[in-house]
């Protein structure tokens, strides 16, 4: 019998993109972000995550790329370029 593997969801935003299971935001302009792009175009399982899950674990992609993140606690700041880094929900 098959055993059924966890997903993991890779969350897709405006201004970057999100895994979970504790990994950080990551806007699109930094090489974390394209490092793991990169893979996932080519047709590879991201490095950046074999570390933790070595035997690799099924994506499942959540297109939200018609909202911006917002980092928790930052309300109202704006990094590099006006690019919004902040709020509050």
């Amino acid at each position: 019998m098959f055993k059924k593997l966890d997903e993991v969801k890779i969350y897709f935003y405006k201004n970057g993109l999100m895994i979970e299971g504790g990994f950080p935001f990551a806007p699109y302009h930094c090489k974390e972000a394209q490092s793991m792009l990169s893979d996932i175009l080519d047709g590879y399982f991201p490095y950046d995550l074999k570390t933790k899950y070595p035997e690799g674990v099924p994506l499942r992609p959540v297109d939200l790329t018609d909202e911006m993140y917002i980092i928790p606690g930052t309300a109202g700041i704006h990094g590099k370029n006006g690019v919004l880094v902040g709020g509050t929900e």
